[in-house]
């Protein structure tokens, strides 16, 4: 059985609808949770888990993603259940990356029951875990400004328009980093935890990250003059390169540690939190998850 925790906000479409009927028209069965406020699509997931669901698949943007991931991480079925994505946020990062369809709810529900599941890791800072990417500095603070209304408008490039009209906003912040191989300590502007590729509406800041490699990816954006930051953002913006910009520090690491000498915001899977100290690491293969065939961020052996 298959429980699909959808977003209050699209359950009435009818892209949705159809394709959730034309499932069940071929023998599979579907059932849906709807959300309402923050924190149903985790207990949700919870509840399907309880339920005997063989796969819960997650139908919204990044954040259901990552409190669904929460929620079977919690569980002791975590190594068994099938975690799915039906992307129906705004800018859908993890999604477009891992080359579900975004723009199709049929196709991207046939992915989770025709593919066989791909292990993935899956990160974790402090007490949370995380599917995609954790980012802090102007990132994190672009994903936290961008309005609610205008992302509803303009889809993903509510993000970049957000970025571009708070560029001379954003100051470097000073903080230390450490991992295995890594002593970094300056004033950033700037930095990304990978475990997918995007983050904040398309930007390409984990270029080689992979889902099944054990590994982070970090990035590092140091402090750079103004008159600079149109060319980083262009090439965050397209990964025209598939390499990071030249100015940035790149590394691929099991562990990390970051240290802000006072309160700093960071942005997990499209949530902030806050603090001082944050401990990073990665646990292999945790979960099983469908994705299309041939998935970039998938290494075969």
């Amino acid at each position: 059985m298959m429980r699909l925790i959808l977003h209050g906000l699209r359950a009435d479409e009818p892209l949705i609808r159809d394709a959730v009927r034309r499932l069940r028209s071929e023998g599979h069965a579907v059932e849906v949770r709807v959300t309402w406020e923050d924190g149903d699509a985790h207990r949700l997931a919870l509840e399907a888990v309880q339920a005997g669901a063989e796969t819960v698949v997650a139908g919204g943007g990044d954040g259901t993603i990552n409190e669904v991931c929460n929620a079977l991480l919690e569980t002791d079925r975590a190594n068994d259940v099938v975690f799915g994505v039906l992307p129906l946020g705004t800018a859908n990062d993890f999604a477009t990356a891992a080359g579900i369809p975004t723009d199709d709810p049929y196709a991207a529900l046939r992915i989770v029951v025709e593919r066989p599941p791909t292990r993935i890791d899956v990160g974790r800072v402090n007490d949370r875990h995380f599917v995609n990417v954790v980012s802090g500095g102007y990132g994190a603070e672009v994903t936290t400004a961008t309005d609610p209304s205008l992302k509803r408008v303009l889809g993903g490039f509510a993000y970049f328009l957000t970025g571009l009209t708070n560029m001379d906003a954003s100051g470097p912040r000073h903080l230390r980093l450490q991992g295995p191989g890594l002593e970094w300590e300056g004033d950033l502007l700037a930095f990304a935890v990978c475990n997918g590729r995007l983050a904040g509406g398309g930007f390409h800041v984990g270029p080689h990250a992979i889902l099944n490699d054990g590994l982070l990816d970090l990035m590092i954006l140091p402090d750079l003059p103004f008159s600079e930051w149109p060319h980083i953002l262009h090439e965050f913006r397209t990964g025209e390169t598939g390499e990071p910009p030249e100015e940035v520090i790149y590394r691929q690491l099991p562990e990390l540690t970051i240290e802000a000498p006072d309160s700093l915001q960071i942005n997990l899977d499209g949530g902030p939190i806050f603090g001082t100290r944050f401990e990073f690491s990665v646990a292999p293969q945790q979960l099983q998850m469908t994705l299309p065939e041939g998935s970039p961020l998938v290494k075969t052996p």
